[in-house]
């Protein structure tokens, strides 16, 4: 299954995960294996999303997660595969709540009814932590190692996407901001040239753009020099 995933043969791929699912269809098994059903049938999520079956993807993830994994990857995988299922299938409200539900598991919390005032102070918060760091400081953090806030920069990058088509548009500020200070505060990860080109994108509708077109700048080189945030 992991050969044809890698191959982006994703039917096959879910053909594989659902047989191994099937093997393990016993409750004696599932206890004596319990990180091996986690892997499968988040794997199984996960190609039921790349192969647009909606069904089977939302009741595997559930299943993931009523498992109650202490695995931070798994669930990870579990909560982005759900948010993606249900935000490219039209859902973005039910992904949006989805979503907002996972950051607070991983410590990121946003308000419920989003206003003017969050923004403004989330801002704030930004320019605080940025303040006085130069590029070259920006571009040489050292890489994100804590497992949760890597966990939450994947999940706000993946909710990010989906709450731009989506009616409320306030959260799209809020989490552009937590994305950076997370880079700030935490280190370096695979999500920093993006965080620096949206706040940059804040700062040039400010009327910032001195500021803006720096960290602008600095996220189109970081993306392109492909440094291993990793």
């Amino acid at each position: 299954g992991n050969i044809a995933k890698v191959k982006a043969a994703f039917q096959m791929a879910a053909n594989f995960f659902k047989k191994g699912n099937d093997l393990l269809d016993d409750d004696s098994l599932r206890c004596a294996y319990p990180e091996l059903v986690d892997e499968l049938r988040c794997s199984l999520s996960e190609m039921a999303y790349c192969t647009g079956e909606r069904d089977l993807c939302l009741e595997t993830v559930s299943l993931v997660l009523e498992n109650n994994s202490d695995s931070i990857e798994i669930r990870l995988r579990a909560h982005v595969a759900r948010i993606n299922m249900l935000g490219s299938d039209g859902m973005i409200e039910e992904a949006c709540q989805f979503g907002l539900g996972a950051l607070e598991e991983f410590g990121e919390k946003f308000p419920r009814r989003p206003r003017g005032l969050h923004v403004v102070a989330e801002l704030a918060k930004t320019k605080r932590i940025v303040r006085g760091k130069s590029n070259e400081i920006l571009s040489q953090l050292p890489p994100m190692t804590d497992p949760i806030k890597r966990a939450a920069t994947k999940i706000l990058r993946t909710l990010a996407f989906y709450v731009f088509f989506g009616d409320n548009k306030a959260y799209l500020p809020l989490m552009y901001c937590r994305l950076l200070q997370l880079t700030l505060v935490y280190g370096a990860n695979e999500h920093s040239p993006i965080s620096y080109s949206t706040f940059a994108l804040l700062l040039c509708i400010m009327g910032d753009t001195m500021e803006a077109y720096r960290f602008a700048e600095l996220g189109t080189k970081l993306a392109d020099t492909g440094s291993p945030f990793d």
